[in-house]
Order: structure tokens, then sequence, then C-alpha cells
């Protein structure tokens, strides 16, 4: 879904007809999707970066 979405450049309707869902089943998908992406990346923080390499040395 989100591949279809993103990287393929679908609209939400366009990729539900190409999964074979309903349009309000890929939102709730999508939002379930993006949800799960944003939980799982982590955004370096380069204040701790600094910190880390510096104690290294």
């Amino acid at each position: 879904m989100l591949k279809l979405i993103a990287v393929d450049g679908l609209s939400v309707i366009e990729a539900a007809a190409a999964l074979g869902i309903r349009p309000v089943t890929a939102r709730v998908r999508l939002h379930r999707a993006r949800k799960v992406l944003r939980d799982t990346i982590v955004i370096p923080n380069p204040v701790l970066i600094s910190v880390l390499i510096s104690v290294k040395e």
C-alpha cells in the first residue's frame, strides 16, 4: 500500500483498486502504515552524536 502511493505515485483510490479493497480500507491501512513507519524511524540527534564521538576519542 505504502509503496503504491509513495513510490508509484498512485492515489489512495487507485491503490485501493489495484489491491481490490475499498478506498476507506486503504486509507485506514495507509494511516496505520505511516504510524508504524513514524514510530520506527529514529532521527539521529546531532548533539548525541557529537557527544559519542568526543567520548570515543
